[in-house]
C-alpha cells in the first residue's frame, strides 16, 4: 500500500515538493506534521520515517490520494 500511495503522490521522489511547498517527500508530508521529526523531510528515511508515525496514528486517511482512489 505505501509504495502505491506515495507513487502516486510523489512519484517516489525524495526531493518532491508539492503545490505551495506544504507538502515534502516521498510521501508528501503536510505542514502540520513537519515539527513531529527532527530531520530533513527531503531526506527519503526520514520522510518514511514520519510518514509511519502518521500512518499508525491515522491509517492511510491523511493521504489524498488514498481517499480519493487515485493511488
Amino acid at each position: 500500500m505505501a509504495t502505491r500511495v506515495f507513487l502516486a503522490e510523489s512519484g517516489l521522489r525524495p526531493e518532491a515538493i508539492g503545490d505551495h511547498g506544504s507538502s515534502l517527500g516521498i510521501a508528501q508530508i503536510n505542514r502540520p506534521h513537519w515539527g513531529k521529526v527532527d530531520c530533513n523531510l527531503l531526506e527519503a528515511n526520514c520522510n518514511l520515517k514520519l510518514a509511519k508515525v502518521i500512518r499508525d496514528d491515522s491509517g492511510w486517511w491523511p493521504w489524498s490520494v488514498y481517499r480519493n482512489g487515485t493511488y
